[in-house]
């Protein structure tokens, strides 16, 4: 087990291990936005599939038409209905997805100078 007695800093390290170090490090990186990619893109294929009639038929409220209507339409219309009936992060989620997420709006902070006149008391004007 690694603790920290048979750890073994890198600039203790012999270049060549440093070297497979890095090059372990930038295959699992590599391996991992593959994985990521893949995985956007299958979202990304799913979301805009047609939702199907039993999906709409959860939605008929929301009056989408069944044409055109694709799962990522149907899944913004079901947070929406979970954000009326009270559901705080499904507002969160509806918010982030419309860009009006608070701290996306706050202006940029500014310089501000303030000057303090500090005078003796028996200095002051009475």
């Amino acid at each position: 087990m690694a603790n920290e007695q048979n750890l073994k800093p890198l600039n203790k390290r012999t270049q060549r291990e440093r070297k497979e170090i890095a090059q372990k490090g930038a295959v699992a990186s590599n391996q991992a936005k593959a994985h990521k990619k893949v995985l956007r893109e299958a979202a990304t294929i799913l979301l805009t599939m047609p939702a199907d009639k039993e999906i709409m038929a959860g939605l008929r409220a929301y009056k989408l038409s069944e044409v055109g209507c694709t799962v990522a339409m149907a899944l913004v219309a079901a947070q929406m209905k979970s954000a009326l009936q009270g559901n705080t992060a499904a507002f969160n989620a509806i918010r982030d997805i419309v860009g009006e997420r608070p701290r996306d709006n706050e202006p940029a902070e500014q310089d501000c100078n303030i000057v303090f006149n500090i005078m003796p008391a028996s200095e002051k004007e009475t």
